[in-house]
This record gives C-alpha cells, sequence and structure tokens, in this order.
C-alpha cells in the first residue's frame, strides 16, 4: 500500500524502476528528488507502520537534504525529525553537499589506522628470531632439549617433506597425513 502512496516519487533508474527506499535490517532510508516528496513520503511511512503497530524511533530518525536547503519534517503529531548534515549509512559517510570528499578522507584515515597497527607485527624483528631460536646453556629442569623449530624440522625430516612443501596444498594434505613410523 505504501508503495501505491509513493510511486513516482524517488530517483528513476530507467524506465520501469524507482528507487525510493534502502533496506537494511532494522535501517530503512527513503530517497526523494525534493523536500516535499520527503515530507509526504515520510507522513506516508509513519502511517503504515502505525498500522502495522510499529513505531518509528524519531530520537534516532534524521533526514538531510543534499543539494538543497536543510529543513525539519514535521508529522501529523507535531513531532520533527530533525536534518542532519552528514549521515553514516553502511560504512559510508553521506554529506549534504552530494561529494564524497569526506567518505574517501574517512576511508584513508581507516586504512592508515590499520596499517599502523599492522606495522607492529610486520616488522617485530622477534618473530623472525623466534624461528631460528635456540637456548644456550644449561637447560632448566622441566624444559624441552630442542627448540620448536628443531621439533618441526626433525617431523618434517621423518616424514620424508621437503622444505617448500607448503606452497602445493594438495602434496602437503598429503605429505602431513603420513603416520608416524612405530616399531
Amino acid at each position: 500500500m505504501w508503495k501505491k502512496k509513493c510511486s513516482g516519487m524517488g530517483i528513476p533508474l530507467n524506465d520501469e524502476t524507482t528507487l525510493y527506499t534502502l533496506c537494511f535490517a532494522d535501517d530503512q532510508i527513503l530517497i526523494a528528488q525534493d523536500q516535499d516528496d520527503l515530507n509526504y513520503m515520510t507522513r506516508k511511512l509513519v502511517e503504515e507502520y502505525k498500522k502495522w503497530g510499529l513505531e518509528v524511533n524519531v530520537k534516532k530518525t534524521e533526514s538531510m537534504c543534499i543539494g538543497g536547503t536543510p529543513q525539519n519534517i514535521t508529522l501529523e503529531d507535531g513531532t520533527q525529525i530533525s536534518h542532519c548534515t552528514e549521515y553514516r549509512y553502511l560504512g559510508m559517510k553521506l554529506t549534504h553537499d552530494g561529494t564524497l570528499d569526506a567518505a574517501i578522507k574517512d576511508r584513508n584515515v581507516q586504512g592508515r589506522k590499520a596499517i599502523s597497527m599492522m606495522n607492529g607485527i610486520l616488522w617485530d624483528q622477534s618473530i623472525s628470531k623466534s624461528l631460528t631460536w635456540t637456548p644456550r646453556g644449561r637447560r632448566r629442569r622441566g624444559r624441552p632439549r630442542k627448540s620448536w623449530r628443531e621439533g618441526i624440522e626433525k617431523e618434517m625430516e621423518e616424514r620424508e617433506l621437503p622444505e617448500n612443501l607448503w606452497l602445493n596444498r594438495e602434496e602437503w594434505r598429503l605429505g602431513v597425513g603420513k603416520r608416524r613410523r612405530t616399531l
């Protein structure tokens, strides 16, 4: 019913299809060509929700007009939906001027944060040292006689596995599946 009331509004994609709403989980975005259509669509959507016993949370609801003058939307019961200058939907930042500059800048910042967090791990010298490390001096009571690397090399030698076997996944599966030789 709501679709019929709002037919012709929204943004035409082609001759047959018009985009007037985006839905994801419990979020819904109304898309209109002008402020009047957005006001009408919002009022009709709230009416339709009330018929089904649902309620729009006006405190969490915002409106944004791209390229026009920002206005609040007034519903029939007098409550107002406030306007905003930027909005985040599915990780993308939308701004009132219609450009993606803020979204691109935001993605760059997120990428820099991720790289700076990974740099500590990627450039850590102790990771490469731990593969070749062997304990010096006398071992403490309860400590293994060989290092982890020596244990791995011994197992690979016993199973006749070449060092670069990990490059071929099928052969690796066959080689790793070999049972230990028992006496």
